[in-house]
């Protein structure tokens, strides 16, 4: 497989946390533990170790993180114009001679018919083969950046 699988949200804590440290980028792991229900854990992909307790042999853990499952976005194998990695639920400014800056404000979703992520604007539905790289910036997400969708101004993807 040559593309990148990968996931972000927001850490379950994140309102004691600064931030800068709300999010975690890596694999999405669903464990069940045997005092709660299912949870998300997001383990990044360095700097992250799985070890053994030698008092009495149960795992450790360091930077795992327990997440949001509201939150999980998938990475849509590309980058914007300043080589940011493009999420679901992330918005997007596309700059376009075609597009007016109202219609220029984007959420990316995932289309279950089409099968692929897209970008869906007020009167306007990007799929991302569509739009070229240096003409989308990710501007913020639907989590953090709400203010930046006016009520009723995305339309759904197909």
């Amino acid at each position: 497989m040559s593309r990148e699988i990968l996931f972000k949200a927001k850490r379950a804590n994140w309102r004691e946390l600064p931030k800068e440290e709300w999010w975690v980028e890596g694999n999405l792991v669903w464990t069940n533990d045997a005092f709660e229900e299912y949870k998300a854990i997001i383990i990044p992909k360095e700097n992250s170790v799985m070890f053994t307790k030698s008092e009495n042999d149960d795992l450790g853990f360091e930077n795992w993180y327990l997440v949001d499952p509201e939150t999980i976005c998938q990475y849509t194998g590309l980058d914007d114009k300043d080589r940011r990695k493009i999420f679901e639920g992330d918005i997007l400014g596309i700059e376009a001679e075609n597009l007016s800056k109202e219609d220029g404000c984007f959420v990316v979703e995932w289309s279950e018919p089409s099968s692929c992520f897209v970008a869906c604007g007020k009167s306007y539905l990007a799929h991302f083969d569509n739009v070229y790289e240096d003409c989308r910036e990710v501007i913020g997400n639907i989590f953090d950046n709400p203010e930046l969708l006016k009520a009723g101004q995305q339309s759904k993807s197909p």
